[in-house]
């Protein structure tokens, strides 16, 4: 099972970026051109939720049912975890921690991934997902960011 890690350094207060990373309006927005969603609630996230969508990489495959669930959310340590699953993707397990960094905050992404024959292009398409939504949510936050 692979496991893939992503950590960026944000000129922002941890607050602010807890927010945006909890935000299912955010995720629409900072995943695209890679990934697109079908329906997705609005407003922030909250621990249990389950969610069921469609997700499309770049807008050019079938929807593909996914299942995305919250499975921690902890505001106090800003810590999200997450259990996913759909189509060929067995098990996608994300946390995300945010931790004050050197000149700002710093968010770090974890990536467990079982997709059987497909764990090494998954893992890399992950690689190369979490590194896009990190430029894309240091546009929207309107600051800088640059990955470690």
């Amino acid at each position: 099972m692979p496991h893939i890690s992503v950590r960026c350094e944000y000129k922002t207060d941890q607050r602010t970026l807890w927010d945006a990373a909890t935000s299912w309006d955010m995720l629409v927005a900072v995943s695209k051109p890679l990934v697109h969603f079908g329906r997705l609630p609005t407003g922030a996230m909250f621990e249990g939720q389950k969610v069921e969508t469609q997700v499309s990489l770049l807008g050019l495959t079938k929807s593909q049912p996914y299942h995305i669930e919250i499975v921690r959310l902890d505001p106090q340590n800003r810590i999200i975890c997450t259990k996913e699953t759909g189509h060929w993707i067995s098990s996608w397990e994300h946390i995300v921690t945010i931790v004050p960094g050197a000149t700002g905050s710093q968010m770090r992404d974890h990536v467990e991934i079982e997709a059987g024959l497909l764990n090494w292009p998954a893992a890399l398409w992950a690689k190369l997902t979490y590194r896009s939504r990190h430029k894309q949510r240091c546009e929207h936050l309107q600051t800088m960011c640059y990955h470690l």
